[in-house]
């Protein structure tokens, strides 16, 4: 059978759309190579700068730090547990004692805790590996967070 001039017609066209669909494709295929390699290459001048935990990371600024030192600090629990803590146990009596455990507990503690998993870049099980007999503190952080 012959083909009928429409289907000529019709076939040079679907012959032409897909050499433009393939240039179109090793276009976009060296487009995202070159992409890659610019993302390899800033990723390699990121780590040679001084990013000396490649495994895990650092933070990308103090702020970053310091929202998410926040946000692990401060959960919406404390903010509503706390107004009801004060009232029930004597409102200014209570928030003198309170501020006064702050300062001499809680902060150094959590001060603490902070340095040594920046110290260590590991989690609260796993940094106690210098004093494998404070392994029970990390278990214990784990089980209360």
């Amino acid at each position: 059978m012959t083909a009928s001039p429409n289907q000529v017609e019709m076939q040079d066209k679907v012959d032409h759309l897909q050499n433009t669909v393939d240039q179109l494709s090793a276009k976009v295929d060296s487009y995202h190579i070159s992409l890659v390699n610019i993302v390899d290459k800033k990723k390699r001048k990121q780590v040679d700068e001084g990013d000396e935990n490649t495994e895990r990371g650092n933070w990308g600024s103090k702020v970053d730090f310091l929202l998410s030192c926040l946000g692990y600090a401060v959960g919406l629990g404390n903010v509503w547990r706390f107004p009801f803590l004060a009232f029930d146990n004597g409102g200014g009596a209570f928030f003198i004692p309170y501020c006064i455990m702050l300062v001499l507990v809680g902060i150094p503690i959590f001060f603490m805790e902070l340095s040594l998993g920046q110290f260590s870049s590991s989690g609260p099980a796993t940094c106690w590996k210098f004093a494998p007999i404070f392994s029970g503190i990390g278990v214990g952080m784990v089980i209360v967070s």
